[in-house]
């Protein structure tokens, strides 16, 4: 986890030949990192097994950059990657080259390219290993990231783990357990967000009926003409649905242009300048076609009393009045 590089005590020397010891254990990437400032910000730089990650990580770099490429030209040279907050923040661009203090020396740092990252807002700088180790030899991992080999029992290995580290105070985690804990979190932090959506549904569900209750009363002298020439209660009622069937799809067209339009602000621009990276855009078809029909059957339902309403106006009164 190397968002947690740097926040905890080392690990002992054994234990990545520990872990790559367990049955069902592909590699062991040990990750080391240490704090730096950079223009006057705080920023973590780190290392790991560049092959290990290119072979089995998930690290994902911005369009159009060659991820092999980029990983494989680490080892052995002054090059690095960054991560997307610390890219923004420092407006640096892959090509770039960065003075990184490490230990008692001053390195110049080629970047190679920049990858997407979530867990910090201050930025990361990764080198190759065998980079940082160059510079500062005594450094131990303060982690280590464990890759499965396939068809490997996860439940199992995390026990051998658990068993053959105990008596070394390490923690274990699993990434789904944390991906599962973050959005938990998540969830939590934006429950209110819900609550505002029903209340919103409630209010758009008044307004609607609302104004076609108001719309029918304005045509009355109309309504009761067509009564009046034999339309029938059950016509009535059925066209002032129907309008309200076409309203409903009218406004869920244009709340999903709008809703696009500011997703695409928030991700691009918002995100940007507040947290420092962007959000994979991947647009929930479902979602939204559940929000689409929600909508339209709200529309549809604030329309029933409207309806029952034009349908109950008897129109010989109708006439009279006019």
């Amino acid at each position: 986890m190397r968002s947690a590089a740097g926040q905890y005590p080392p690990l002992p020397a054994e234990i990545p030949s520990v872990l790559a010891a367990i049955p069902g254990v592909a590699a062991v990437d040990d990750f080391r990192g240490v704090e730096f400032h950079f223009r006057g910000e705080r920023a973590t730089l780190g290392a790991g097994n560049v092959e290990i990650v290119r072979r089995y990580g998930r690290l994902r770099f911005l369009a159009g950059e060659d991820r092999d490429a980029i990983l494989g030209s680490l080892p052995g040279h002054d090059r690095a990657v960054v991560s997307e907050p610390f890219a923004i923040k420092h407006r640096v661009r892959a090509g770039d080259r960065l003075t990184v203090p490490i230990g008692d020396r001053t390195v110049t740092l080629t970047v190679a390219g920049i990858y997407y990252d979530y867990s910090s807002s201050q930025g990361y700088v990764i080198v190759d290993r065998s980079t940082l180790l160059r510079y500062l030899p005594g450094l131990p991992p303060t982690n280590a990231a464990v890759y499965l080999s396939p068809g490997a029992d996860a439940a199992q290995v995390r026990q051998q783990i658990q068993l053959r580290t105990a008596g070394y105070g390490v923690s274990v985690a699993h990434n789904s357990e944390l991906r599962r804990t973050s959005m938990a979190i998540f969830d939590r932090t934006f429950a209110i967000t819900w609550a505002l959506e029903a209340v919103a549904i409630l209010v758009a569900m008044l307004g609607a009926a609302n104004s076609l209750l108001a719309l029918v009363l304005d045509r009355r002298r109309e309504l009761g003409l067509l009564r009046f020439l034999g339309a029938s209660a059950g016509q009535v009622r059925g066209m002032i649905l129907t309008e309200a069937a076409f309203l409903g799809l009218l406004a869920s067209i244009l709340g999903l242009a709008l809703g696009l339009a500011l997703s695409l602000l928030l991700i691009f621009v918002v995100n940007k300048q507040s947290f420092g990276w962007t959000i994979q855009f991947h647009p929930p078809g479902g979602l939204l076609a559940g929000a689409v029909l929600l909508v339209w059957l709200v529309t549809v339902l604030a329309g029933l009393y409207p309806a029952r309403v034009a349908s109950r106006m008897n129109p010989i009164e109708v006439i009279q009045e006019e």
